[in-house]
Order: C-alpha cells, then sequence, then structure tokens
C-alpha cells in the first residue's frame, strides 16, 4: 500500500506540475497577446500623428508663404501710395507757386 500512496502522490504532484505549468503557459499567451495589442495600437497612433504632424508642418509652411507674399505686397502698396502722396505734393507745390507767381503778374498789370 505505500508504494501505491507513493505512485498516487507521485501522480497528483505531477498532475498538479503539469497543470500549473498549462496555466502559466496560458497566462503568459494573454499577457503577451495583451502587451503585443497595446504596442500595435500604440505604433498605429504614433504613426498617425507622425503623418499629422507633418501635414501640419506642410500646411504652416504654405501658410507662413502666403503671409510673406501677403507682406510684401502691401509693402509695395506702401511704396507706390508714399511716391504717390510725394507726387501729389509736389504738383500742389508747383501749383501753390505758379499761382502766386500769376498773381504777382496780374497785379503788376493793373
Amino acid at each position: 500500500q505505500r508504494k501505491k500512496a507513493e505512485t498516487i502522490t507521485s501522480e497528483i504532484v505531477e498532475a498538479n506540475g503539469k497543470r500549473t505549468s498549462e496555466l502559466y503557459e496560458r497566462q503568459q499567451t494573454e499577457r503577451k497577446k495583451l502587451v503585443d495589442e497595446l504596442v500595435s495600437k500604440t505604433l498605429q497612433i504614433h504613426e498617425k500623428w507622425k503623418c499629422e504632424n507633418e501635414r501640419l508642418k506642410e500646411e504652416e509652411e504654405r501658410f507662413m508663404e502666403i503671409v510673406e507674399k501677403h507682406e510684401k505686397g502691401i509693402q509695395r502698396s506702401r511704396v507706390a501710395q508714399m511716391e504717390s502722396l510725394k507726387q501729389l505734393k509736389q504738383i500742389f507745390e508747383t501749383f501753390q507757386k505758379t499761382s502766386e507767381h500769376l498773381e504777382e503778374v496780374h497785379q503788376k498789370q493793373h
């Protein structure tokens, strides 16, 4: 009977060891699957973020080019307006001098 008890005990220990090992393997597989899913989803989000960031950089560059062109256009308009104002001032000064001269001439004619 002792031999039989030892055999049964040995079989129980072996069965428990095998069951524990199988349980551990299954848990490890489930954990690995969960981690792999997390890594995959994280990489997808990171890749999407990188693409979106690149697109935003390109849009910002295009926007800055538009702003720079607009600023140059405004500067050219200012220069043209200043030149026009200068010309108007010269025309007015010439008109004023001519009027004064004409007035003097007319005064002398009387």
